[in-house]
Formats: C-alpha cells, sequence, structure tokens
C-alpha cells in the first residue's frame, strides 16, 4: 500500500512557479543517454501524427483550426532543439506542495525523452496562466508567475541561444498538442457531442497571439 503524503495542490503564483522551475531543471539535468524511446505526447512526432490521425477521422473541415495553426509555427522543428528526460504534463493537479514547499511531482504516465524546452512550455501552461470561468471560460496569462519560473529554471539549467529565441513558438506548440490530443480522445470525454476545437485549450489561452516576456 502506499503511503499518503502530506500537501496538496498548489496555487498558482510567483512563489510556487520558483519552486517548481528549480526542481524541473534539475530534472532536465539528470542524464538520459541510451535511455529505450517510450511514445509520449511532447515526443517529437506526436503533434503531427496525431494531425494526420484526426484529420483521417474527422476530414478536413473539422480540423482546420488546428492544422492552420500547425502550419503557422513554420519551421519549429522539438528534433532540433535540446533533449532531456520530460514529465510532460506538469500543472498544479500533479504536484504536491506544502504551502509554498514542493514535495513532490506527480503522475509520471507520461515521462519519457524529449525536448526540454517543449517541458517547460507545457509547465508556462500549467503554473502561468489564472483561469477565469465568467463571462466564459479563459485563462489569462500572469507574467509575475512566468518571471519566477524562468528564473529559478534558468539559474540551474541554461536556455541556450536557440531555445530562448523559440520559446513563443514552443508554448503554441504544446497549447496545440493539448486539442488535438483532445480531438483524438474527444468521442471518449464527449460522447455524441460534434468536434469542436475552439473549445479546447489553444483558443480560450489565446495562444495564437500571446508572446512571452523576453528574459
Amino acid at each position: 500500500m502506499l503511503e499518503r503524503l502530506a500537501g496538496g495542490a498548489p496555487v498558482i503564483g510567483p512563489a510556487v512557479s520558483r519552486a517548481i522551475g528549480a526542481q524541473l531543471a534539475r530534472l532536465h539535468l539528470v542524464p538520459a543517454d541510451g535511455l529505450p524511446p517510450k511514445p509520449h505526447w511532447i515526443e517529437d512526432v506526436y503533434l503531427q501524427r496525431a494531425l494526420g490521425e484526426v484529420r483521417e477521422r474527422a476530414g478536413d473541415a473539422a480540423t482546420a483550426g488546428p492544422r492552420g495553426a500547425f502550419d503557422a509555427l513554420g519551421d519549429f522543428d522539438p528534433a532540433r532543439l535540446p533533449h532531456s528526460l520530460v514529465h510532460g504534463d506538469l500543472d498544479p493537479s500533479n504536484c504536491l506542495f506544502e504551502g509554498d514547499g514542493l514535495v513532490a511531482f506527480l503522475d509520471w504516465q507520461d515521462v519519457g525523452v524529449g525536448a526540454s524546452l517543449l517541458d517547460f512550455a507545457m509547465t508556462i501552461l500549467g503554473f502561468c496562466f489564472h483561469e477565469v470561468v465568467e463571462p466564459e471560460w479563459r485563462g489569462t496569462f500572469d507574467p509575475d508567475a512566468y518571471a519566477a519560473l524562468y528564473a529559478s529554471y534558468s539559474a540551474l539549467r541554461t536556455f541556450t541561444e536557440d531555445e530562448r529565441a523559440q520559446m513563443d513558438a514552443a508554448l503554441r506548440y504544446v497549447g496545440l498538442t493539448q486539442p488535438v490530443w483532445s480531438l483524438l480522445h474527444w468521442d471518449m470525454y464527449n460522447p455524441g457531442e460534434p468536434l469542436d476545437e475552439t473549445r479546447t485549450l489553444y483558443c480560450r489561452y489565446g495562444l495564437h497571439t500571446l508572446n512571452v516576456p523576453a528574459s
């Protein structure tokens, strides 16, 4: 039987982002050479492959938005970026905190080897946006939480020049991965409902126009 640890989900803000950034950098510094391949949703080929599968199932019209967003990324290619161990799905529900102190990362089912920048960008989505429900659900970017995340991460692992230059593209890429995954599993979570990519995170967070602060 697993021991139940004390703690709970954190409240998004600079203090929590600071703890998350430092621990994520430590994960990315763990040697990953020689590990066997493992499929996961921020691996280099997942997004393009999943888009093709959704298009085959739902047709061109239903997938025009995600495909257009993917094409707008131009020559962004995660395979050319530095790789490391990645968690793949960091958000407040997948971490355990006591106050502002990090106890553990949880939910390692998407762990694998992938572009470190994509894992960092996925963490931006999880810890640098506040969800607003009224008048409709959307996410608002928190620049202070992002600054704390970036500073604590980069204090331990230095971003390459290419990674810094492609931060916005990486954020859009992982933001697009979420709705494409949702479309691929639409019938499981939305049985009987028509496919609707506008209800997913990429649009509601405004990722098509967001540019993170230069650091």
